[in-house]
């Protein structure tokens, strides 16, 4: 075996999370070069062809899985590119764990900021959120809110890989 798919996905993983923490942006040239990867490692370790569908399943089931969330301005291109360049390199069955593993560390991340900021005592606050994150009424609060609360998604996708890894795949 080169390198495992869990490797290398776990180097992917903790690189996306630099970046973000550090620039809040996970760049092209991070997610990229991994996409390849993924394609390169699969066609090694299954075989041309059954390789490049298994990663590219695992990249469309990456990028779908963030496309909603994406689309209603609740998590950036990056996240979305860094789920499916995992998802290349590990498959869409390994990805779709990581993926719901990381939806539970970002729903209680969010509780705890809205905990801390005695949001949940108020209702409307909550209210005013839930429109802001699921209808985006208002653009350009939205946009002014997502930079001061946002939190950087590639530690909940770092949760669920970690998750993943210990509810017993492999490294």
């Amino acid at each position: 075996m080169i390198l495992s798919p869990l490797t290398a996905a776990m180097v992917l993983v903790c690189g996306a999370v630099y970046t973000d923490l550090l620039w809040r942006k996970i760049p092209n040239w991070l997610t990229m070069p991994f996409i390849l990867l993924g394609f390169w490692l699969n066609g090694v370790q299954l075989g041309a062809g059954p390789g490049v569908v298994f990663a590219f399943k695992g990249l469309v089931a990456g990028l779908l899985f963030l496309m909603a969330p994406f689309l209603l301005g609740g998590a950036g291109g990056g996240d979305v590119k860094l789920l499916g360049a995992i998802g290349a390199i590990v498959g869409g069955y390994v990805v779709y764990w990581i993926f719901l593993y990381g939806a539970m560390a970002g729903g209680v991340v969010s509780l705890f900021m809205l905990l801390r900021k005695s949001k949940m005592a108020s209702v409307a606050g909550v209210f005013e959120d839930l429109k802001l994150l699921v209808f985006h009424l208002a653009p350009g609060l939205a946009d002014q809110k997502k930079e001061r609360e946002c939190i950087p998604y590639s530690v909940p996708i770092f949760a669920g890989y970690i998750a993943y890894v210990l509810a017993g795949g492999a490294a």
